[in-house]
């Protein structure tokens, strides 16, 4: 597929992604497993073309608007990836309204140093395998307070 066209079923799987019949809570719905299975392989993909948002990253948006707990291993693992980083940190905050802060400045925690990117992944999947399961997901509309600090264990 021509990167045109990539960019073009980028836009519209976020799209659907965000429809609200994709994004039943805690439902694995047709639509959504279809959706997921086509934005995952996007995630690798290459960029696209010049001055146009890089289709991982629109991949990356896709996945937050699905509010599914299939998308957080994807996003976890994206959180190593320089190129989508700060689309996954605010994917996995749009989905579970928890984020990482900064130490000293308390503001959201983004980073371009791979052993940091690292840890942050290690952090959210301590706290994917113990609270995972039973975590409220949120959708692309549920947004309605402000996140909270992700939890160290």
């Amino acid at each position: 597929m021509k990167p045109l066209g990539r960019l073009l079923l980028m836009i519209v799987l976020a799209q659907a992604a965000r429809a609200s019949g994709c994004a039943a809570k805690r439902q694995k719905s047709p639509c959504m497993l279809l959706v997921l299975s086509l934005l995952v392989p996007f995630i690798h993909c290459p960029l696209g073309p010049p001055n146009k948002p890089p289709v991982q990253s629109l991949a990356i948006r896709g996945l937050a608007n699905t509010r599914s707990g299939e998308a957080i291993p994807y996003l976890i693992d994206a959180l190593r990836n320089p190129l989508v980083h700060q689309d996954a940190v605010n994917a996995l905050e749009q989905i579970t309204h928890l984020v990482i802060r900064d130490g000293k400045s308390k503001k959201w925690l983004y980073t371009e140093d791979d052993k940091t990117a690292d840890q942050m992944a290690e952090r959210w999947q301590r706290w994917w395998k113990s609270a995972g399961e039973k975590a409220n997901l949120y959708g692309p509309s549920d947004c309605t307070r402000s996140p909270e600090e992700l939890p160290e264990k």
